[in-house]
């Protein structure tokens, strides 16, 4: 029971405390943006460019090491 509540005590407060902080950094900076600003308007990015080249290198690359760990791999 004393090794649980030591681990719970080595993960718990450490996660605890960052959540705090997390929490507090986050109000701070909400409450700093309260000035008055004007909206800036938003557009959509439509690209006409094709992905085929960069999909080709991706699956080519994923293929690449699929190999090397099969062919790296003991067996008996």
């Amino acid at each position: 029971m004393q090794r649980v509540i030591k681990s719970f005590r080595n993960i718990a407060l450490p996660l605890l405390f960052a959540v705090l902080v997390g929490v507090f950094s986050a109000e701070a900076f909400a409450a700093g943006g309260t000035l008055a600003q004007t909206p800036t308007p938003v557009t959509n990015v439509v690209s006409g460019r094709s992905f085929t080249v960069e999909i080709g290198i991706v699956i080519v690359m994923f293929g690449g090491a699929l190999f090397a760990v099969c062919r790296s791999s003991n067996r008996t």
